[in-house]
């Protein structure tokens, strides 16, 4: 039995458009990162990962993924990695000039590792 797009739930919809949105315009990091939170909230996390890792290195300079990206893996108890994307964040968040950007991510930093 073949499922038609009417039987997919709402994230499946969101997920299905966004990659068509992925596929039309591959420099557009908004796609990437609203799949990153779309597969979070359908508990893909893997999938989440990937599109969050995807940004960090083609994306670097959207800043609002390393803040997401590090409370996922605070999430999945990978606090080496979630400690590397913060600090990684801070330093290209000091770089921009994203200030309030930045002092979220190090309130982070501050509040789950004693740094």
């Amino acid at each position: 039995m073949q499922i038609t797009y009417l039987q997919l739930t709402m994230g499946q919809k969101i997920i299905h458009i966004l990659l068509e949105a992925v596929t039309e315009d591959p420099t557009n990091p908004f796609p990437h990162f609203a799949l990153a939170k779309e597969y979070q909230k359908t508990n893909d996390i893997e999938s989440a990962r990937k599109h969050y890792h995807h940004l960090v290195e083609h994306f670097p300079d959207y800043g609002g993924t390393y803040y997401h990206y590090a409370l996922l893996l605070i999430d999945q108890n990978k606090e080496n990695e979630a400690q590397q994307i913060i600090r990684k964040g801070l330093d290209v968040l000091q770089k921009s000039g994203e200030t309030n950007l930045r002092n979220e991510l190090a309130a982070i930093l501050d509040q789950y590792f004693d740094v």
